[in-house]
């Protein structure tokens, strides 16, 4: 299993998207031991690089069933919103992949206690 850290952020005004980051980095020191299983992905693609490339939304989607942070923030003046803003973020988080034969699967990282 392969260590990545995964982060995303959307930026949504006047009800348009406006901008997104995603970010999927491999971790630099081993994250700890792997948790449940979030989920499993069957692919033809040759290797979790490759994965990431062109899937790294379904990843995304994953670990937004865990949680997210939404920031809203509006602007008015006679009681007229005059600029509404929201923010849906993922914040960095750390999971263990296994890619093996077309099945790509992503567990968590077990919290210390």
């Amino acid at each position: 299993m392969e260590d990545y850290y995964v982060s995303y952020a959307l930026l949504t005004e006047k009800q348009s998207v406006t901008a997104e980051r995603i970010y999927i980095s491999r971790a630099m020191t081993p994250l700890g031991e792997a948790g449940k299983e979030l989920c499993r992905f069957e692919t033809d693609l040759p290797d979790f690089q490759t994965f990431i490339k062109y899937r790294k939304h379904q990843i995304v989607t994953c670990l937004m069933r865990q949680g997210v942070l939404v920031r809203s923030y509006e602007t008015s003046r006679n009681a007229v919103i005059s600029r509404e803003a929201v923010w849906i973020t993922l914040p960095p988080v750390g999971i263990k992949v296994a890619f093996n034969d077309g099945v790509v699967i992503v567990r968590e990282v077990k919290s210390e206690k």
